[in-house]
């Protein structure tokens, strides 16, 4: 049985159920129908369905996503829908890219704006719908450009979040209610985010010019700290530098886990102060080095603030860190010290 012949299958059960005057759960139809399109993959030949097959469809899948967060008044997403999917998200997909009022879906179904925002792929793009992107709350789709991404961009950006933060939709500017605003992510989120883009130094000239809008508990620590860190270089030419995304997931990771917090703030501060302790292992004296990298966070052993090495007993090396931080545990064979 195809496709259109189970649809037809359905209409008829419907109907001889209407005209019999039993009792029907609609709800219970439309997600049977959908499971068994789903099951069959309907979604990949869309274009190839009856008509009555694809209204049929459309009909189930708004049906059983019915209880998702709505739009804006404006057709434009509520901050951070990118958290949530809708159910059958494929075929949302496919009836969203085979029909000429893809709106339609867009503001009924408004989680399905991700699949719009995941086709671009050029800053031109990016910067023509930095409002939409920002608002669903998807930064990370910029990583796609980031060689591209320019101070000014940031600058727009972050006047944009400012806006944003301040609990009104970057469309229309109607004001959100206070759930709403509690989904939008806080400034240290777009920090972190955007130092991987321009850099540590641009980033704080950036919020500094707006301090006076950025309270002063959503900057923490672990900002600063991985601001720091990501500033620092390895002088290892021959590995280059730790790219600074890697940089601010290291320092985020371990400013967050109570195992390495105080040893990582110790060895920023002993790096700053130019108190630089010589590499050693557990046993107090260090091998003799068969790899030039951690092998957890690959990054050079010889790094100026991850200076401490521990080389366990099945021979893989770590920073002592990073050692600490998958709690002794060697991520390649298991063993545990």
């Amino acid at each position: 049985m195809n496709v259109d012949e189970m649809t037809q299958l359905f209409l008829d059960f419907i109907d001889h159920l209407n005209t019999s005057n039993e009792q029907i759960r609609m709800d219970w139809c439309y997600t049977q129908y959908i499971n068994h399109f789903h099951w069959n993959k309907g979604y990949l030949k869309l274009k190839k369905l009856q008509p009555q097959t694809i209204d049929f469809v459309t009909k189930c899948f708004l049906e059983v996503n019915k209880d998702l967060e709505p739009a804006c008044t404006c057709s434009f997403p509520l901050p951070s829908l990118c958290k949530t999917q809708p159910r059958y998200d494929n075929i949302g997909k496919a009836l969203c890219e085979n029909t000429d009022n893809p709106e339609y879906f867009l503001e009924k179904i408004p989680n399905l704006w991700l699949h719009k925002i995941l086709k671009f792929k050029k800053i031109s793009e990016m910067e023509e719908n930095l409002p939409l992107i920002l608002q669903f709350g998807y930064i990370e789709i910029l990583k796609r450009v980031h060689k591209h991404v320019t101070y000014d961009f940031c600058d727009n950006l972050v006047e944009l979040f400012l806006k944003l933060k301040n609990g009104n939709c970057l469309k229309c500017g109607k004001a959100f209610d206070d759930f709403h605003a509690k989904q939008i992510p806080d400034w240290e989120y777009l920090g972190l985010t955007l130092i991987q883009f321009i850099g540590a130094d641009n980033v704080l000239k950036l919020f500094l010019s707006r301090h006076e809008d950025i309270p002063k508990d959503e900057l923490s620590e672990r900002f600063y700290m991985a601001c720091m860190f990501s500033k620092v270089q390895t002088n290892d030419l021959e590995n280059g530098e730790v790219p600074r995304d890697r940089a601010v997931e290291l320092a985020s990771g371990f400013m967050g886990s109570s195992d390495t917090k105080t040893e990582f703030e110790d060895c920023l501060e002993a790096f700053l102060m130019g108190k630089m302790n010589k590499m050693f292992n557990a046993h107090g004296t260090m091998k003799k080095l068969t790899c030039i990298s951690c092998n957890y966070c690959e990054i050079v052993l010889n790094h100026p603030v991850l200076n401490q090495v521990e080389q366990l007993d099945c021979g893989h090396i770590f920073h002592a860190i990073c050692l600490q931080y998958i709690q002794r545990v060697c991520n390649i064979c298991f063993c545990s010290q």
